[in-house]
């Protein structure tokens, strides 16, 4: 099988130094990232950023450049801009969800070449105090360089709550703050999936295009905003190229591995496998390095397969399903 995932990246983040429990308490050096061809351009400096006044202590190698990145498509102008939030700075009024999320956690297997639940992870992480308005079935993830986030849609609303990785607990913690608004996204963003990613500077989101399912709609976080906004720094749409015939998109997720950017989609219906796709500096294409799909094994038998989510922390690529609560 070709799923072999190169050489591991390098990070100038500090928080590289310390090790997330969430993606396994210990990593073996054998752990390799993905290799990058055409990264987007990148430019001096780090990234320190640290969303919504998180107080958690770094969790992992960043999900960074070594340098900070510009972004796919942005205007050259790639900031350190953390994450904060507009509204009632009370926070979010909403009860907690009554029964806690779980997730089940897959890390990369290099020997298997394929995503193994519980291979060196914590087999299932609490999702606690999330809003009773949170939805759940429409999460995304992502390390941006200090903190591993969740975020989740906010039912009714064009907004994601955001919630912190507690490596103490080994648990996503929402902080009561408000949700976070999207803004100026079109009607035909299909909101009932999203992925996220940090570029080394920037949070970005994405929906897929109801007009044009091969499409992305990417907004990126407007610190003078508060909120996530469409087309703010980016290229407004990005298409998907050469994606065989039979994936399903019903489960999609994006990531940043420090060479460039993955975008990953069921290749079945059976969802036991995903399909990799590589950001060559103007679209995500299939093949460009892994033309097989890549192994999902170890499935808990309560996994909800229906979606899934990832992120890489700086040592190793992850993948997320929904567990029984």
């Amino acid at each position: 099988m070709a799923a072999s995932m190169p050489r591991a990246r390098s990070t100038r983040s500090t928080a590289s130094t310390f090790a997330l429990l969430g993606l396994g308490a210990v990593l073996t050096s054998g752990c390799v990232g993905f290799l990058g061809v055409n990264p987007p351009p990148s430019s001096e400096g780090g990234t320190d950023a640290i969303p919504m006044g998180s107080d958690s202590e770094g969790t992992g190698g960043a999900e960074s450049t070594s340098g900070e990145r510009t972004t796919q498509g942005s205007d050259g102008d790639s900031a350190d801009d953390g994450v904060s939030t507009t509204g009632d700075d009370s926070g979010s009024t909403a009860e907690p969800i009554e029964d806690e999320p779980q997730l089940d956690h897959a890390a990369w297997n290099p020997d298997s070449a394929a995503f193994e639940f519980s291979h060196e992870s914590v087999p299932s992480i609490s999702v606690v105090g999330a809003p009773a308005d949170a939805d759940p079935s429409r999460s995304a993830m992502l390390h941006d360089g200090t903190n591993q986030l969740l975020y989740l849609m906010q039912e009714g609303a064009d907004a994601v709550y955001q919630l912190d990785f507690d490596p103490g607990l080994a648990t996503y913690v929402h902080d009561g703050a408000p949700s976070i608004p999207l803004v100026d996204f079109p009607g035909y963003a299909d909101r009932s999936s999203f992925a996220m990613l940090h570029d080394g500077g920037r949070y970005r989101l994405y929906f897929l295009s109801v007009d044009h399912p091969l499409r992305l709609i990417q907004g990126a976080f407007d610190p003078d905003a508060g909120a996530f906004v469409h087309g703010f720094a980016s290229i407004p749409e990005i298409d998907v190229v050469g994606t065989p015939a039979g994936s399903d998109w019903s489960g999609w997720a994006a990531l940043n591995d420090g060479e460039t950017f993955r975008l990953y989609v069921f290749a079945s219906a059976a969802h036991d496998s995903v399909f990799e796709h590589t950001y060559d500096g103007m679209q995500y294409q299939f093949g460009l390095e892994v033309a097989e799909p890549i192994g999902l094994t170890m499935i808990p038998n309560d996994a909800d397969r229906d979606d899934f989510a990832m992120l890489h922390n700086g040592t190793t690529p992850s993948l997320y399903l929904r567990g029984e609560p």
